[in-house]
C-alpha cells in the first residue's frame, strides 16, 4: 500500500512538472520568445519549402 502511494505521488509530480512546462511555453509564445518561436519558425519554413516543392513540380509538370 505504501508503495503504491508512493509511487502516486511521484506519478503526481511528474505529471505537474509537464503541466508547469506547458504554462511556461505558452508564456513563451505569448512574448513571441524561447522555444516556441523556434518551432513556429521551423514549421513555416517546412509549410513554405514543401509548398515550393508542389509549386516547382506542378511547373514542370506542365511542360
Amino acid at each position: 500500500m505504501v508503495d503504491i502511494v508512493d509511487e502516486l505521488k511521484m506519478k503526481r509530480s511528474i505529471a505537474e512538472s509537464h503541466i508547469q512546462k506547458v504554462f511556461e511555453m505558452e508564456i513563451e509564445h505569448q512574448k513571441n520568445v524561447g522555444d516556441s518561436r523556434g518551432m513556429i519558425i521551423s514549421y513555416t519554413r517546412g509549410f513554405m519549402n514543401g509548398l515550393s516543392a508542389i509549386s516547382h513540380y506542378s511547373i514542370l509538370k506542365r511542360f
